[in-house]
C-alpha cells in the first residue's frame, strides 16, 4: 500500500480513481487497490435472499396477535423480527409452511454423536447407541462446512451450511449415509481435510429446535 505526501498545493485527496481509492488512516493518507467485495450469486446464496425477503414481508402480513407472540421474551433467543426469521429460515429449507405464531419454549433435546465415517467416498453418522425414531414433523439437521485445510482452527461462518434433513420416522441409532447430500452441496472430499459438523433436532410444524452439537473431523 503506497503513502501519500502532500504539499502547500494540495493537502487532501479522497476517493476513486481507475481501480485505486484514497483515504485517510492512523500513519496519514494512502492510495490502495480497490477491491470488490466477493458475491458469488450461487444459487443457494440468491435462495437464501429471497428467503429473508419473503419473511421480512411475510411479518407485514401477521396480525398483531401474531407478532406479540415474536415479541415476547425468550431466555436465549432474539426477540420479534429476529427470531421469526430465525425460526422460519430453518422450516423454509424443508419446504414446510411458515410458522405464524411463535413457539412458548424451545426443545432442548441434545443428541449425542457416536460416530461418523469420513473418508473420500463415505460420510455415515450414527447418532445414538440404542433406539430413537424421529417422532412425526421432527427433523435432524446437519449443517457441514466444505473441506477445510488439515490444520484450520477458526470455523465462523462456514458454519451456516444447511447440508441434509434426515426426515421423521428415521431411526437414529442406526447408521445413515449424508454422502450425497454432501456432495451435492459442497463438492468431492479428500484424504486430509478437515470438515466441521453441526446437528439439531427441529420441529417443522412449531418451529422449536434442539441444542446444536458440533464436532470436526478429517476425512480418513
Amino acid at each position: 500500500m503506497a503513502r501519500v505526501v502532500f504539499s502547500s498545493i494540495v493537502n487532501e485527496i479522497r476517493g476513486k480513481l481507475n481501480g485505486s481509492v484514497f483515504q485517510g488512516g492512523p500513519g496519514g493518507f494512502q492510495l490502495r487497490t480497490r477491491v470488490k467485495p466477493r458475491n458469488p450469486r450461487s444459487a443457494y446464496q440468491q435462495l437464501n435472499r429471497s428467503n429473508i425477503g419473503y419473511l421480512s414481508r411475510l411479518w407485514a402480513e401477521l396480525t398483531q396477535t401474531q407478532r406479540d407472540t415474536w415479541l415476547a421474551p425468550v431466555s436465549g433467543y432474539p426477540n420479534g423480527l429476529d427470531r421469526f426469521v430465525a425460526v422460519n429460515s430453518r422450516v423454509w429449507q424443508l419446504g414446510q409452511p411458515a410458522v405464524t405464531t411463535s413457539p412458548s419454549s424451545f426443545n432442548t433435546t441434545d443428541v449425542e454423536q457416536q460416530f461418523v465415517s469420513l473418508t473420500s467416498s463415505t460420510f455415515t453418522l450414527q447418532l445414538l447407541t440404542g433406539t430413537y425414531v424421529l417422532p412425526s414433523n421432527v427433523y435432524l439437521i446437519i449443517m457441514a462446512t466444505r473441506p477445510l485445510s488439515a490444520g484450520a482452527t477458526f470455523i465462523g461462518a462456514r458454519w451456516r451450511t444447511f447440508t441434509a434433513a434426515i426426515p421423521p420416522a428415521t431411526d437414529l441409532g442406526t447408521a445413515y449415509s449424508i454422502e450425497s447430500e454432501y456432495v451435492a452441496r459442497h463438492g468431492a472430499k479428500s484424504a486430509g481435510k478437515l470438515i466441521g459438523i453441526q446437528y439439531y433436532l427441529l420441529n417443522a410444524s412449531t418451529g422449536e429446535y434442539g441444542n446444536i452439537d458440533t464436532k470436526q473431523q478429517h476425512v480418513s
